[in-house]
This record gives C-alpha cells, sequence and structure tokens, in this order.
C-alpha cells in the first residue's frame, strides 16, 4: 500500500497521478474530481507477485494542507468558502 498526498485542491478538480509501483515501473492512473481524502484506490494487477500470481496495488490519496496561506489567498478562499 502507497500513500500519496497531493494538494487539496487536486482533490477538488481532478488529476493525473503517476505512481511507481513495488517493482519500480510507473503508470499513470486519474484521481477523479471530488475526491475525498484518505480515498483507496486499487489498481488492479500491480502488486506483488506471489506464487505465479500478481496482486493488485493500493494507492491511498490525501490533502496535503499548507503550513502557512498568504493573505491575499486567505481573501481568495473565503470568498468563494460558501460556494463550494
Amino acid at each position: 500500500m502507497k500513500t500519496i498526498e497531493v494538494s487539496v485542491f487536486d482533490l477538488i478538480l481532478g488529476m493525473k497521478l503517476d505512481v511507481e509501483t513495488v517493482y519500480s515501473k510507473h503508470l499513470s492512473f486519474t484521481i477523479p474530481v471530488g475526491t475525498k481524502h484518505g480515498t483507496k484506490f486499487r489498481i488492479k494487477g500491480k502488486g506483488r507477485q506471489s506464487g505465479g500470481k500478481t496482486g493488485d496495488m493500493y494507492v491511498i490519496v490525501e490533502a496535503k494542507m499548507p503550513k502557512e496561506v498568504p493573505e491575499d489567498v486567505r481573501k481568495l478562499l473565503e470568498s468563494i468558502k460558501y460556494r463550494l
């Protein structure tokens, strides 16, 4: 299982995400618009191999929150706060 932090805006707006598998291969998948913090995605057939079978890979996406918000950005966020 892999946990990846993305911007809260990427969860709201959706995005393509590049993920490295357990065998160092890269794959891309889409985070849908409106995905919630902590959502777990299953990627079939991209996990560990055992007994001749390949398991699934799980990716959890979490919102990365900024440590500081500039005043102009804060005012912008407050202006749209109740519109979402």
